[in-house]
């Protein structure tokens, strides 16, 4: 964080549009935020090596949680917006946490976490007149969160990631996905998952990109806000990606353009994607004009599936 507060200074790192227009704050500004964050915590008591939960929808006041928890030495424990109140308590008792950063969209603000916690939505109001954290030293090998997962089956469990586990996924991944400063990416799923946190946030702040934080779920606020920011990329589970499809789809029968969408998809293999993006460009505005890729994980991603968008020029 601190490497792309000095790469990338004043350059726009995270939007978020909570009334009629969008706020934004750079890479100077998270590194500022984070540490006043550090700071609270500091002077909660919280210690290198404590627990903080985050129980919170995405947000760019969840990331200042994040990375302030991690510059005051603690250990975040992301928890699932949609989490019900008894599981929360059974993670609070398995990670026994110090501290917690709450949301009014928590079932029950956060009560069922079991120690003090602050409301992300207050957040900046309560730390606008801190300053610097004390520093505190972290080596790759100290654990830097715990992310609660049940796999396919049983209880949950707290997987124990190093700071040199993040690191060497995302070293991984960019072998793959380098990633560019023009990226403009849209964040969809839980930053409570590592899929997310990879994809949404560690390679955005790697290769100095931007990513869009949503205030509504629904389709039409997605398909909106993808137009509005122009987007590029998002990480997905097939599930969204067949919504979308299904989505479009519909709109094709509604206009009685069946015949030529099936022509237009015949065609579209034969050619390089530059064009299928031509070919198909009033579904590309729709979605903005400039989305070039999908990540998709977390279950099998159907063939079909994928053909249908790589048609459309987007891999």
């Amino acid at each position: 964080l601190y490497d792309a507060s000095l790469q990338y200074g004043k350059k726009p790192a995270l939007f978020m549009k909570p009334g009629f227009r969008y706020r934004s704050w750079s890479y100077n500004d998270v590194w500022e935020e984070s540490g006043k964050v550090a700071t609270l915590l500091q002077q909660k008591g919280i210690k290198k090596g404590d627990r903080v939960a985050i129980w919170a929808p995405n947000s760019p006041q969840w990331v200042f949680a994040f990375f302030g928890s991690m510059r005051a030495g603690a250990i975040p424990v992301p928890v699932d917006l949609r989490s019900d109140a008894g599981f929360v308590a059974r993670i609070a008792e398995k990670s026994r946490p110090s501290f917690g950063f709450s949301s009014r969209f928590a079932a029950g603000s956060g009560a069922a976490i079991g120690v003090e916690t602050v409301l992300l939505e207050e957040l900046e109001s309560l730390t606008a007149d801190l300053g610097e954290p004390e520093p505190v030293s972290i080596d790759g090998e100290d654990l830097a969160e715990i992310m609660f997962t049940s796999g396919t089956t049983g209880d949950p469990k707290g997987v124990m990631l190093s700071h040199r586990n993040i690191l060497a996924n995302l070293e991984s991944i960019q072998h793959f996905i380098p990633g560019e400063p023009y990226y403009r990416v849209l964040s969809l799923l839980p930053l409570s998952h590592m899929l997310e946190q990879m994809g949404g946030l560690f390679m955005v702040f790697g290769c100095g990109a931007n990513v869009t934080y949503l205030t509504s779920m629904q389709p039409a606020a997605i398909m909106k806000t993808m137009k509005e920011r122009r987007v590029v990329t998002m990480v997905l589970v097939p599930q969204v990606l067949t919504l979308f499809m299904n989505g479009i789809e519909a709109e094709v029968a509604r206009k009685g353009k069946q015949r030529t969408w099936d022509a237009l998809n015949r065609l579209a293999p034969r050619l390089p994607m530059r064009l299928r993006r031509i070919l198909f460009a009033q579904v590309h505005r729709k979605m903005g004009g400039k989305v070039e890729f999908f990540v998709a994980g977390g279950a099998a991603l159907d063939p079909v599936l994928a053909k249908k968008w790589t048609n459309m020029g987007i891999k």
